[in-house]
């Protein structure tokens, strides 16, 4: 088994703004699917599939914490 590849850490801040770019431009339309759209912009497909679905950051999900 080979080793795993280490993902670089992003500051919250600009993952969730890559993440509503990502949204916008899905819903405009430029890009065919969920998946191509998470790839060029470096998401995670189940990321943006659930936020497309109403999930929230995990900022607002554990507010009440």
């Amino acid at each position: 088994m080979g080793r795993l590849k280490q993902r670089k850490q992003v500051p919250e801040a600009q993952r969730e703004l890559r993440i509503q770019r990502a949204i916008l431009v899905f819903q405009q339309g430029k890009y065919p699917s969920i998946r191509k759209t998470a790839a060029a912009f470096g998401l995670p497909f189940t990321t943006l599939h659930r936020r497309l679905n109403g999930g929230e950051s995990r900022v607002k999900a554990h507010i009440a914490q």
